[in-house]
């Protein structure tokens, strides 16, 4: 895929027309194919990304992006029109910046104009463009089915990534707690909400139970209180009636991490009916197990639990977990499912600082490993090695900040060696097989 930059001024006129093409689904200019930027815009080729920005006293303005799919043959704005799929409108919070200059050195750009993928600051930017395609992807996934589960290999960040989508569907931008305004904060710890599923877990965690607590006298009681799920939707639930406009109203989002490591059907309870994205919102209404105790308390205006219309849930769960067939065909059918490969958050390892100059010899050495995994039978993608476990290298760096042989035998010592032995225990040649992998990650092959 390349990627191309062009202005939404399509006739040089001075006017804005991004709303017009966007409507349209289209990227359009207003240069003849005779014209140098007409014959560069004629040769974008279908699965090419296009942004459509101004850029204007060195500032960035985008407006949308998408994936080629085609030529108009007739027009119906500019000169020369591209069709487009994967549309994603930018918001206010966008930012990429790319690392473009005109020809002459003048505050504008030409257009079209094509990004080079091997320019410093433009890999990082290359970067966050296929991270917002996939970001709208699960976007879209998790709007539609309100459920959905992030499964995949151990490392691939998938308990990052659900955050990050809860953050998009709050705040509408990527969130970082050092640099996130009070504001975002706020918002946040209000609609987002987290917990880890384990085998201590239960009901009485998760939706309600019986509570002890000490009276001024000193006696000992139970009394009902709410599970951390169930204050969550009182939460959701009066958000949502508190909207005039139901299709505005926040966005609660709950992610259970390790969801499978939990006994799903004594967690869930009578919830599993509730669940189901067929009955979000009233229609879904069921008694809980302690509901006769609610004496004073209602839910909402109700005596009845159900899941209102504006919570989502995200799931994550390495495929390869021992606990992972406890997760029934019911709740399975509940959710939709994502899997994530290894491959597809190598920008987690582009976060760090320290580790960013040794970028590529990293994602070598992780790439190569992972390619001899599928060559062992018995195992798939499921059991690659996520980037996670490469940031792990901050810690072995030596002193002068390199990778040296040193850095990356503890990795492999300390982290990896372990767990590639577990995915092995078993298999025929296990040894000898663990030797290959080795040899892969150390690059012996190459």
């Amino acid at each position: 895929m390349n990627y191309y930059v062009i202005s939404p001024n399509i006739y040089n006129d001075g006017n804005n027309y991004a709303d017009e093409m966007y409507s349209k689904g289209i990227a359009a200019v207003g240069w003849d194919v005779e014209n140098k930027n007409g014959m560069l815009f004629k040769s974008i080729q279908i699965g090419d990304c296009i942004i459509v920005a101004k850029r204007t006293d060195w500032n960035w303005k985008y407006f949308y992006m998408g994936v080629v799919v085609g030529e108009e043959d007739n027009p119906s704005c500019g000169t020369l029109s591209k069709k487009l799929s994967h549309i994603i409108k930018f918001g206010n919070h966008c930012n990429l910046n790319f690392n473009l200059w005109s020809v002459n050195g003048s505050k504008q750009i030409q257009s079209p104009q094509r990004i080079d993928k091997n320019k410093g600051d433009n890999i990082i930017v290359i970067k966050q463009i296929n991270t917002y395609f996939n970001m709208e992807q699960y976007k879209t996934l998790l709007t539609s089915n309100y459920n959905f589960i992030l499964t995949g290999a151990p490392g691939t960040g998938k308990t990052y990534l659900s955050k990050q989508i809860a953050a998009q569907m709050i705040l509408e931008k990527e969130y970082d707690e050092r640099t996130a305004s009070e504001e975002e904060k706020k918002k946040m710890k209000e609609q987002y909400e987290f917990v880890q599923f384990h085998p201590s877990f239960d009901y009485t965690d998760f939706v309600e139970g019986l509570r002890p607590y000490e009276d001024e006298k000193g006696n000992v009681g139970f009394k009902r209180e709410d599970g951390i799920f169930m204050k969550f939707c009182r939460k959701a639930l009066d958000a949502y009636n508190k909207a005039e406009n139901k299709e505005e109203t926040p966005k609660y989002v709950f992610v259970i991490d390790e969801i499978n490591r939990g006994d799903i059907s004594k967690i869930f309870g009578e919830l599993f009916f509730s669940i189901d994205p067929g009955y979000r919102g009233e229609k879904g209404k069921v008694k809980t197990q302690y509901s006769n105790l609610w004496k004073t308390e209602k839910y909402g205006d109700s005596n009845s639990f159900y899941i209102p219309q504006n919570v989502y849930i995200i799931g994550t769960m390495n495929d390869i977990d021992r606990s992972v067939e406890s997760m029934d065909f019911a709740m399975r059918r509940r959710f939709a499912f994502k899997e994530i490969l290894a491959e597809d958050n190598m920008g987690m390892l582009k976060t760090n600082e320290k580790l960013l100059p040794h970028f590529d010899k990293i994602e070598k050495r992780m790439k190569n490993l992972n390619r001899a995994i599928l060559t062992i039978q018995g195992l798939s993608t499921a059991y690659q090695i996520g980037p996670a476990y490469f940031l792990k290298l901050e810690n072995y760096l030596e002193s002068d900040g390199e990778l040296g042989d040193g850095s990356w035998e503890s990795l492999w010592d300390n982290h990896l060696n372990g767990l590639l032995f577990e995915y092995l225990r078993g298999l025929p040649d296990a040894e000898e097989d663990l030797e290959i992998l080795r040899s892969a990650y150390m690059l012996a092959d190459l």
